[in-house]
């Protein structure tokens, strides 16, 4: 059953850091032992190629601005200090500002973005832990969930405190609460939710879940799609207990854990 849980890897943001540090020794090592700077334009390609990579897979656009910002000021800096071209300290300083105004304002979007992605592989491996079927696959289909006896103002609580915690995000209707969450395409630019996952819940109680295509295919194993379904039912169900009981640091604790 452990097995099941099993997600295909996937590029992380925090990755940049480590590629960070092997391009500063990288570079030292090359600038000292070689005198040469191509590592410094490899660099810039990884971070062109990080944005890019993040863009296409959340579709946040956010990343794609950042990563051409960081990656073309890397070639903008080594144009200017070893190369005779058009560019100077000035275009530097001038690339530089604009570097610090495009990290104030997509950064707290990306981090938010980033925090929601892992979230949701932590749910979506939480919530594999009980499916024991591997026999079939994914459908379309949305999968009744059978109710809850929460009330509306217990479902809202809950989905603002995992807001709050930037576990997913949520919408609320005046008919119905949805808690939206995906792997792939960040619920922060589908607020339709036509590629995102989500569980949802209508005035009378009754719940609805939706695993899309791309976040079941992250699964190693072909799980039982209603399996799966389920058992998000029964892990947002327990997730309502901790919530209407006051133990909201459980639910953190249990999705951490994963």
């Amino acid at each position: 059953m452990e097995n099941n849980s099993n997600i295909k890897w996937s590029l992380i943001w925090s990755n940049l850091w480590i590629v960070g540090i092997i391009y500063f020794v990288t570079y030292v090592a090359e600038n000292h032992f070689l005198n040469t700077q191509y590592s410094a334009w490899i660099w810039g390609m990884v971070l062109i190629f990080f944005g890019v990579y993040y863009y296409w897979k959340l579709r946040l656009i956010h990343f794609l601005i950042l990563g051409f910002v960081l990656g073309l000021g890397g070639w903008h800096y080594e144009a200017v200090e070893h190369m005779n071209t058009i560019f100077s300290p000035i275009t530097l300083i001038i690339h530089l500002v604009i570097l610090f105004i495009t990290l104030f304002t997509t950064m707290p979007k990306i981090n938010k973005a980033v925090k929601l992605e892992v979230h949701a592989r932590k749910l979506f491996r939480l919530a594999a832990q009980q499916v024991l079927d591997v026999s079939n696959g994914f459908t379309k289909r949305p999968y009744s969930g059978g109710k809850t006896d929460a009330d509306k103002n217990e479902i809202l609580g809950l989905a603002r405190y995992l807001c709050g915690k930037e576990i997913l995000m949520y919408d609320a209707g005046p008919d119905m609460v949805t808690y939206a969450f995906s792997m792939n395409t960040s619920p922060l630019v589908d607020s339709q939710m036509n590629k995102v996952s989500y569980v949802s819940f209508d005035e009378d109680g009754n719940i609805s879940v939706h695993i899309s295509e791309t976040d079941y295919k992250q699964y190693k194993n072909k799980l039982s799609f209603d399996q799966l379904c389920g058992s998000f039912v029964n892990m947002f169900k327990q997730f309502l207990e901790y919530y209407k009981d006051g133990n909201e640091d459980r639910i953190i604790t249990e999705i951490k854990s994963f």
